[in-house]
């Protein structure tokens, strides 16, 4: 036996081998994870607009008709992420056997803001407004990615 081997062992040199080839995948392999980086952002971004959206819808449809978020943002919050009664009263009240219709106590983050906040408007805009992740009209319902620029295909987020 030599004295670089020890028995059953590998030698330094063995080890060294398989160190440079893990060291040769991992330089492949980073850039091809950095490239599908922008396609995993947008689906992310297309993923938490359909949990936002989906909720809005949820409320809606149980709510005669009429979406969450009137009395502002923290109501927006509370219409969602708690059971409430068909006229929208948050809480453990009689009758309070709609929701909750996100899973958190808070809203879906935005991959893009890294943030989690949304602005309520009574119209929407053609374009972002803000700095909030999100943009929510009242009274239409609509949700946004209210982030200016585009995906890696053109598309404005704002449009997702």
């Amino acid at each position: 036996m030599s004295t670089s081997e020890s028995a059953g062992g590998a030698s330094f040199v063995d080890a060294m081998i398989a160190l440079t080839v893990l060291g040769l995948m991992a330089a492949v392999a980073i850039p091809q994870m950095r490239e599908a980086e922008p396609g995993q952002r947008a689906a992310l971004v297309a993923e938490r607009l359909s949990e936002l959206r989906g909720a809005v819808e949820g409320y809606w449809a149980e709510h005669d008709d009429g979406f969450p978020g009137r009395d502002g943002v923290d109501a927006l919050l509370d219409q969602l992420t708690h059971r409430s009664t068909s006229e929208g009263l948050i809480g453990t009240r009689e009758g309070a056997c709609h929701g909750p219709y996100l899973s958190d106590e808070h809203f879906p983050h935005n991959p893009l803001t890294h943030s989690a906040t949304v602005r309520i408007v009574h119209e929407m805009p053609g374009r972002p407004v803000g700095t909030e992740a999100w943009i929510y009209d009242v009274t239409s319902g609509v949700v946004r990615c209210n982030v200016r620029g585009t995906d890696a295909d053109g598309r404005r987020w704002f449009d997702y």
